[in-house]
């Protein structure tokens, strides 16, 4: 089966911005089975899963039964909201380890998602400190030979410099990502989606301390913030995602893009990440 996660830094997330942006945030968020929303500094992540039930209950939509927890990680939480029956549960272990590999860094927030397959995955979700504080590029090391997660996604607040890490590298059947024709958000056509063969070797990335492989969406190759910042400085995007180098054959990174930035802008400068996990 296939396990959809959506990731998203959506600035200075707070109840206000959930009812203003309801359905925006139904018509993402309604694309995965989990979802993972930074800059929570209120612990709402409850309260967005009860405004979602809410939305499609007033619209007519197919319940998806949303569930939803908040999950403190230093200075903020990150919002955790699912699926039922899926079985989302706070590893609090495995973020305790990433706390001591990246000492005065914001750790991750860990949960273990069991789909219903017997198989259960350890996704860590990460918002990094500004270059204000320590630098999760100079961490960047340290967390690829981290091997108790299979995912660890978020805002890494640092780009990609290494030319020879390819675009993509993943083919994404764009039938997948038919997102509404109402929402804000859409993803690239199919002019945008890099083929697998014009990716170069990633041999020099991928060495056998690395136990983390990053992946960058197959749909996009630019920067995944949109302020006048994004579009003028930077080239690659903050957000991005690791995954256990035993997965890497088993999913699909991908993002959606706003449709109107003047609009979007005042909900969030950054793209979702959208990663599909094969589960067996």
């Amino acid at each position: 089966m296939q396990l959809k996660i959506i990731s998203w830094n959506i600035r200075h997330f707070r109840k206000s911005k959930i009812e203003d942006y309801i359905h925006t945030l139904w018509e993402v968020c309604s694309w995965a089975h989990v979802c993972f929303v930074y800059e929570d500094h209120a612990g709402i992540g409850a309260v967005f899963a009860e405004h979602l039930n809410n939305y499609e209950k007033k619209h007519g939509k197919s319940p998806s039964n949303w569930s939803g927890n908040e999950i403190r990680t230093h200075d903020e939480y990150v919002a955790v909201i699912w699926r039922t029956p899926l079985k989302v549960s706070h590893n609090s272990g495995r973020q305790a380890q990433f706390s001591k590999i990246i000492s005065g860094e914001r750790e991750p927030a860990v949960v273990d998602v069991n789909a219903g397959t017997g198989r259960t995955l350890t996704i860590a979700a990460w918002h990094a400190f500004g270059p204000a504080k320590v630098s999760a590029k100079d961490l960047f090391q340290s967390i690829q030979k981290t091997d108790f997660c299979d995912v660890l996604i978020g805002d890494f607040n640092f780009q990609t410099f290494n030319k020879g890490l390819g675009t993509g590298g993943l083919v994404v059947d764009q039938s997948e990502f038919e997102l509404g024709h109402s929402m804000d958000f859409e993803v690239a056509d199919s002019n945008g989606l890099v083929a697998a063969s014009s990716v170069g070797k990633r041999s020099s990335r991928i060495q056998d301390t690395i136990k983390m492989q990053e992946i960058l969406p197959s749909n996009h190759s630019g920067s995944t913030t949109y302020t006048d910042m994004g579009q003028g400085k930077r080239t690659t995007g903050l957000d991005r995602c690791l995954v256990s180098q035993q997965h890497v054959a088993s999913v699909q990174l991908n993002v959606a893009m706003p449709k109107e930035f003047d609009e979007m802008s005042t909900l969030t400068d950054h793209m979702p990440l959208m990663l599909i996990f094969e589960v067996s």
